[in-house]
């Protein structure tokens, strides 16, 4: 990342990163960095296991309240939820037995919340968008990716039954995120209105995007070519002309010795890259690469350079949850010896090269991104700390009560308190809100009207537009081979990752890996249970032992990553649309 060359070199030459960075506000002292100062686009803050940026960031955006809403109806295209964001499933868990919420669940493989859900359509990997347009459609008068007719018909019947919000996410990283996407089109074509929360598992992944730590798209949810003048204009010299590489094009990149410095911000690709053959080749082939990290993992130990940073509790600064929430979080402990936080080095960093980032304090980078992220218009560091359940930043106007007070049928003397009252998205955030109407409106008459906090934008030319979800096209689902296995790689909630294995408490609390199949496809393969197979891809082969499912679909082949035993990754093509097995006995 310290290369600056212009931007058509930087796939030859230039800066590359994959950041995972704990806070807002160091996401974006190191968006600065790349984009404003190196002139790179070639970063992103997902480890080839997320979504587009576009998906997450374009489509309308729901609340966990509103997914939650009694009556309502959920279609549910994620991950295990338990697993990966158990939070989220104890409040779908209590709306669903208290609330009168009905679930429609797509999955590879029943989840926690199967059991749950009012149908559970088991489809083959990479068909999401085959069903969802079935589902849609209200019937089939064929299989669907491998979802009898039956059964898509009664689903679609549920779907018309009240209010529908869409839970999206990452279910298998042994496919591309294609199905997903072509399955959120296909929804937000028919249905412009309804709403999408992000199943996302990366800690501030969402702030991080924000921020612009992601291909094509600057702070505030702009597109390069819709805010490079509008940034470049407010010290960002060097904003870049074209879009860049995701997490698995630097990987690639790099590989092939394109990469002249590989920046690890917060992130190990040896173990969570899904494609571990490709990781390996890309930390090897980076010419040089600078880890940024709490912990000497596997990548860490490889590099050229390691700087120490400071950890989510040694921090100040901001986080953005699922549902675009924005919370402060307060420095609890003080780093160890020289680490420091994430924005520092990145400051540092411009530095040495010359340059000035112009950040002194998380307060003031915050400040900054305020006043220059089009999504965050009108919005004050005073409303984020002073909201007790967070802000949500960047709902698109459909979904956003009117900013008129009189339109929103309130006092338009009481002001923006009142407006908050009338906005507040939680019981909680509406009790502090309407408490503060009340105060404010006996100050309008006392004819003391408090001081406004919305923000003053900036002088010029209007700010850049914020991102829309457009569809992406998309080929068709891959064409069944009849002699293979299509791999679905899920995650638990405790694994080998970094921080889990750095806690005595949660190290011990995996579980080996196992290769699960459908009992209709043992005995076509005439394997017997717990017998040791091995399973070959494009990419290689791997042994390990083989259980029986019945809760997994058939023609699938189940393994969890990143647990003791045999390294799955290495099964796994990253280029593949979906990764096909062969499994034989040895």
């Amino acid at each position: 990342m310290l290369s600056r060359d212009p931007p058509s070199t930087a796939t030859r030459s230039g800066a590359a990163a994959l950041s995972a960075a704990a806070a807002r506000e160091s996401a974006y002292a190191w968006a600065k960095l790349a984009k404003g100062v190196l002139g790179t686009d070639n970063v992103d803050a997902q480890l080839g296991d997320g979504l587009p940026a576009e998906i997450v960031l374009g489509l309308p955006r729901a609340t966990i309240d509103e997914v939650c809403a009694p009556d309502g109806t959920v279609l549910l295209i994620s991950p295990d939820l338990k697993e990966e964001l158990p939070v989220l499933f104890l409040r779908l868990r209590h709306a669903i037995t208290r609330d009168r919420v009905k679930v429609v669940e797509l999955a590879t493989q029943r989840t926690s919340v199967s059991d749950l859900a009012a149908a559970t359509l088991l489809h083959r990997p990479g068909a999401a968008g085959d069903v969802v347009r079935a589902l849609l459609a209200g019937s089939a008068s064929h299989e669907v990716g491998g979802v009898d007719p039956a059964e898509v018909e009664a689903a679609g019947a549920l779907l018309g039954d009240g209010p529908v919000t869409v839970v999206i996410g990452r279910a298998n990283v042994a496919e591309s995120p294609d199905g997903v996407v072509a399955a959120a089109a296909a929804i937000h074509a028919a249905h412009p209105h309804v709403r999408f929360l992000s199943a996302l598992r990366r800690g501030n992944v969402h702030g991080a995007l924000d921020m612009g730590l992601a291909p094509g798209l600057l702070p505030g949810r702009t597109t390069l070519d819709d805010g490079s003048t509008w940034f470049a204009d407010r010290g960002w010299p060097n904003v870049p002309s074209e879009r860049g590489l995701d997490a698995a094009g630097i990987l690639e990149a790099a590989a092939g010795g394109k990469i002249d410095v590989l920046v690890l911000l917060g992130a190990d690709p040896l173990t969570d890259f899904p494609d571990t053959d490709l990781a390996a080749r890309a930390v090897a082939g980076a010419r040089t690469v600078i880890a940024v990290d709490r912990f000497l993992h596997g990548s860490a130990q490889l590099a050229d350079v390691v700087l120490a940073a400071s950890g989510a509790a040694e921090a100040d600064g901001t986080t953005t949850n699922i549902e675009g929430r924005i919370s402060p979080v307060a420095r609890k402990i003080t780093p160890p010896g020289t680490a420091r936080d994430d924005w520092m080095l990145a400051a540092e960093l411009a530095r040495l090269l010359g340059s000035d980032l112009g950040v002194e304090s998380p307060g003031q980078i915050l400040d900054e991104i305020t006043s220059l992220a089009p999504s965050y218009a009108g919005l004050t560091v005073d409303a984020i700390h002073g909201a007790r359940d967070g802000v949500v930043a960047g709902r698109s106007p459909a979904a956003v009560p009117t900013a008129n007070p009189t339109d929103a049928g309130v006092d338009p003397e009481a002001g923006e308190a009142a407006v908050a009252a009338a906005a507040a998205d939680t019981d909680a955030e509406r009790h502090a809100a309407e408490a503060e109407a009340t105060e404010a409106q006996a100050d309008a008459e006392a004819d003391s009207p408090p001081e406004p906090r919305v923000s003053t934008p900036p002088p010029g030319p209007s700010a850049p537009a914020v991102l829309t979800f457009s569809a992406p096209t998309i080929d068709d689902s891959p064409a069944v081979d009849a002699y293979s296995l299509r791999l679905v790689a899920s995650r638990k909630l405790y694994d080998l990752g970094t921080d889990a294995q750095h806690s005595p408490g949660l190290a011990g609390l995996t579980s080996d890996t196992v290769l699960r199949l459908h009992p209709h496809d043992f005995d076509r393969l005439g394997v017997t249970a717990g017998a040791v197979v091995t399973a070959t891809s494009s990419k290689g082969s791997v042994s390990l032992p083989v259980h029986p499912d019945e809760r997994i679909g058939r023609g699938a082949a189940v393994v969890t990553l990143h647990q003791p035993g045999a390294t799955v990754g290495a099964l796994i093509d990253a280029t593949a649309r979906v990764t096909e097995i062969r499994v034989v006995k040895p």
